[in-house]
């Protein structure tokens, strides 16, 4: 979570990567498994295994295990 800005009573959850200078507005709930890109700002709670990018902060049609099977593997 390095350079990201985090809100006040917002909950990350487990396994979830916040890109570079990422931020989440106070109050919000972050899924399990979300991969938040670089520049992203998440204004609104996040389903779980969810994937975002800076094209206007777009949900991506794709899931945390699509993008660790084809990148991190």
């Amino acid at each position: 979570m390095s350079g990201s800005i985090i809100g006040g009573n917002t909950i990350i959850g487990e396994g979830s990567y916040l890109g570079l200078n990422s931020s989440v507005k106070q109050n919000l709930v972050v899924g399990s498994k979300n991969i938040i890109g670089m520049n992203v700002s998440i204004e609104e709670n996040t389903p779980e295994n969810a994937v975002y990018t800076h094209k206007g902060t777009q949900k991506r049609n794709l899931s945390y295990d699509d993008v660790t099977k084809r990148f991190l593997l």
